[in-house]
């Protein structure tokens, strides 16, 4: 990812983080986000992907590494509150999971039906006030899917935040974000 809007992503989580105690996040690819987050030692971190898509920008104008397992590990290698979930996302075992979670970064399948399914999957996991984002926003399919999740979910949205750009434009912003906050 070019380092402009890898920055300012990283920016944006690092500054989410005052409250933050437990961050999961849904679709790490390579690492990036995870890595930002990482930087703050008091957070405990958990990543759930099974690194099986491969992940090219829409418009061609830049390339990414490949998304592997491997890739994400070596970007992530400070990180030392981590914990990696090598499974798809909604084969996740919530049983097993004690923690409430007061930050969550989706970046997984962006259909309306599986971001909605997504929320509606991992909200009793969420913490009476949470912070869900949810990446690739650009695409309304993602937004649709995260208000259809959230109140289907039964939680009330209190805040919530479009961040849109140039599709895939390396220089901005990744490819939009819906940043909200939520309680249960």
């Amino acid at each position: 990812m070019p380092g402009l809007a890898r920055k300012r992503i990283q920016s944006l989580l690092c500054g989410l983080l005052g409250n933050v105690n437990t961050y999961l996040e849904v679709g790490s690819a390579m690492g990036a986000t995870a890595a930002a987050v990482g930087l703050n030692d008091n957070v405990e971190i958990h990543c759930v992907d099974n690194w099986s898509q491969t992940i090219q920008p829409q418009q061609g104008a830049f390339a990414l590494p490949n998304n592997t397992l491997e890739e994400f590990k070596k970007n992530t290698s400070h990180v030392r509150n981590l914990h990696i979930h090598n499974t798809d996302y909604l084969n996740f075992n919530r049983d097993l999971f004690y923690k409430k979670i007061d930050m969550f970064f989706y970046d997984g399948p962006h259909s309306i039906e599986e971001t909605k399914r997504a929320v509606e999957y991992y909200a009793p996991l969420f913490n009476d006030t949470a912070i869900l984002i949810f990446d690739d926003a650009n695409w309304t399919d993602v937004v649709q899917g995260a208000e259809a999740g959230i109140a289907s979910a039964g939680l009330n949205l209190i805040y919530n935040r479009l961040v849109l750009n140039e599709i895939e434009n390396p220089n901005m912003w990744w490819n939009g974000l819906y940043v909200t906050v939520v309680q249960k």
